[in-house]
């Protein structure tokens, strides 16, 4: 059974980084560079950031494909806005798919409850 820590991604500085190293996304502007600039100069950000990847289409990435496949949301499986968010079990298994306007806060319980229970969410795709 495949999950996601059988991909990788692009690091935002060109190498590829297999997502096993984490327990878990193309309408972020400017280039890659500009963007490393914009997190890094004026706030510090220091955890991993990648490369951006094309979501839907012909021409998405693997991970896409795969998260989409395993959660879809309305209307189906595309990905409406970059800010669709999925969580990811300790399993590597993609347990909830949550909306473009879903609040990051929203989520706690959920990654709460998932990292302290070995048995998966309750199925929800909204």
């Amino acid at each position: 059974m495949t999950t996601v820590e059988d991909f990788s991604a692009t690091s935002i500085d060109g190498e590829e980084v297999s997502l096993a190293t984490y327990q878990f996304g193309n309408q972020e502007h400017g280039s890659d560079e500009e963007i490393k600039q914009l997190c890094t100069l004026p706030y510090g950000v220091s955890f991993p950031m990648f490369a951006k990847i094309d979501v839907n289409g012909r021409d998405a990435h693997p991970l896409s494909r795969w998260l989409r496949t395993q959660k879809s949301g309305a209307p189906g499986e595309v990905i409406k806005w970059n800010f669709t968010k999925f969580l990811v079990g300790r399993d590597g298994r993609v347990t909830r798919r949550y909306g473009p306007a879903t609040k990051p806060a929203k989520l706690v319980p959920d990654i709460e409850t998932a990292l302290n229970s070995k048995r998966p969410l309750p199925a929800s795709n909204g």
